[in-house]
């Protein structure tokens, strides 16, 4: 509500638009408080925000190299591999997924690779390959990350389980993600 020359309340509507068939009249009041309100933020000097820095990612570890590298290694998508696992035993692979280190509190538990990052959070086994390494703390900066992984398919099978696992690893390389991906970064 407006009050107009003191004669009371006048609705917000019926001073800004004029009647259909009658002249456009604005009242002097209104003209006072916007002659007003564009004086006062007339003089202000409002700076824009400086563009946010661009951040460049840092680069993907460097690869660990545990041997001699397999030329002849084929490239085997995880599906593949944890759907059919005799077709590629005894052979030379090279494969991509979330390499999980074994818990502190479990000695008898090995490295997996699993097929995605939520499955070796909630441990579900069946969706990861065991990775057997000589020794860890050569590959532990390339753990809790998607690498990928060259070396020897072994199946093995006890009673009605079936155990996957990559042997004999060769290398190991760490897969850039989506920003290292971006940025044109790949592995070192």
């Amino acid at each position: 509500m407006v009050l107009a020359d003191g004669l009371g309340p006048t609705p917000l509507n019926s001073v800004l638009c004029a009647p259909l068939g009658g002249d456009v009249r604005i009242e002097a009041a209104t003209l006072l408080i916007l002659a007003a309100a564009g004086q006062a933020c007339s003089g202000r000097e409002e700076s824009m925000p400086p563009p946010p820095a661009t951040h460049v990612p840092a680069p993907p570890p460097a690869a660990v190299r545990l041997g001699q590298e397999i030329s002849d290694a084929q490239v085997v998508p995880m599906t593949q591999l944890l759907s059919a696992p005799e077709q590629f035993n005894k052979q030379a692979v090279s494969v991509v997924g979330f390499l999980d280190p074994p818990p502190f509190n479990c000695s008898d538990c090995g490295t997996v690779l699993c097929f995605h990052k939520e499955d070796a959070d909630n441990r579900l086994f069946e969706n990861c390959l065991g990775v057997i390494l000589p020794d860890l703390s050569k590959v532990s900066r390339l753990t809790h990350r998607y690498v990928r992984v060259q070396g020897m398919v072994s199946v093995a099978r006890y009673r009605k389980y079936i155990s996957v696992s990559i042997s004999d690893v060769r290398q190991i390389e760490a897969v850039p993600n989506r920003e290292q991906w971006a940025a044109g970064l790949g592995a070192q």
